[in-house]
């Protein structure tokens, strides 16, 4: 009888938890593996290179992806600069584990992530100012996509 109630109660957890990974599923377009390591540009970005619409970061074991997506449910292009969880390759979707402007969306795919040769990260976008997302005192930075799905900046040793 106790087992019983034990894997009724996994049942009623197992469609809890579905029912909200569902929704979330809904209101993003993702990205497949196959396309994230296709655009890859690597696992870093360094001063002077630019993340576009099109191109991702992969983390070295492509665990992750930072790279630009877009919600289905919006009637506008916008898009957000996001890191998604992309352990599992067989999956459709990947889960979205951060967004950088998730109030301050970006129209018509212009947006652009780069580091600057000042050490300055950056989200560029068409016709507006630029979003500063960090400005480091020295020059000689990099931005690196981790496998734990961290982008940390880091000063290089000169």
């Amino acid at each position: 009888m106790a087992t019983n109630v034990v894997h009724l109660l996994k049942l009623v957890f197992l469609l809890f938890f579905s029912c909200l990974w569902t929704r979330h599923a809904a209101e993003w377009i993702y990205v497949t593996p196959a396309q994230a390591y296709n655009s890859s540009v690597g696992d870093t970005l360094k001063p002077g290179d630019t993340l576009n619409s099109s191109s991702f970061l992969v983390s070295a074991k492509g665990t992750f992806a930072l790279g630009f997506f877009r919600r289905i449910d919006s009637t506008s292009n916008e898009s957000y600069v996001g890191i998604s969880d992309m352990a599992d390759p067989s999956m459709a979707f990947n889960l979205y584990v951060w967004f950088g402007n998730r109030g301050r969306p970006l129209v018509n795919h212009s947006g652009m992530l780069t580091l600057d040769n000042n050490g300055t990260l950056k989200i560029v976008r068409q016709g507006e100012d630029p979003m500063v997302i960090y400005t480091s005192p020295t020059k000689n930075i990099v931005g690196t996509l981790l496998d734990t799905g961290n982008f940390v900046l880091k000063e290089l040793g000169l």
